[in-house]
């Protein structure tokens, strides 16, 4: 099996539930519902002046996480597609396009575009969109059917 059809296991399950599977999904699946929680409580003033340096690590960290994440689901586009004779750069823009794509690039955007720039975009922590969203990826991702 190659690189990428495994990567495509490993992150998109596809009904496959061995060990590896469970080891990056899981993962995943708490490493989001942490950065919403930290989300959440660094809009309450007296956590975030607590806690805000570990809140911003663990938002750092996890950003780059799903980053990267984000890249290896563009690279495995092309064993996601259902039409084995679509040109890999067809999928992989069809991916990036589809609801969970944009939802994931709305998620890490920003982390991208500070590590691209050297401006620091300017955060309102008592804004809970980000975590939202967050949440939103987190549903988009649940597995909804048996």
């Amino acid at each position: 099996m190659d690189l990428r059809r495994r990567t495509s296991q490993l992150l998109g399950g596809h009904g496959h539930r061995d060990r590896g599977v469970l080891c990056v999904r899981y993962p995943l699946f708490a490493l989001i519902l942490l950065n919403v929680a930290t989300s959440v409580l660094s809009t309450v003033r007296g956590l975030d002046a607590a806690y805000g340096t570990v809140f911003d690590a663990i938002e750092n960290v996890s950003l780059f996480i799903f980053a990267a994440e984000y890249l290896l689901r563009v690279w495995i586009a092309p064993d996601e597609t259902f039409s084995s004779s679509e040109p890999a750069w067809r999928s992989r823009l069809r991916w990036i396009l589809s609801v969970q794509g944009l939802i994931d690039l709305v998620a890490v955007a920003p982390f991208i575009l500070s590590e691209l720039t050297t401006v620091d975009p300017a955060r309102d922590r008592t804004d809970p969109a980000p975590a939202l969203l967050q949440v939103r990826a987190v549903l988009a991702r649940l597995p909804l059917s048996g």
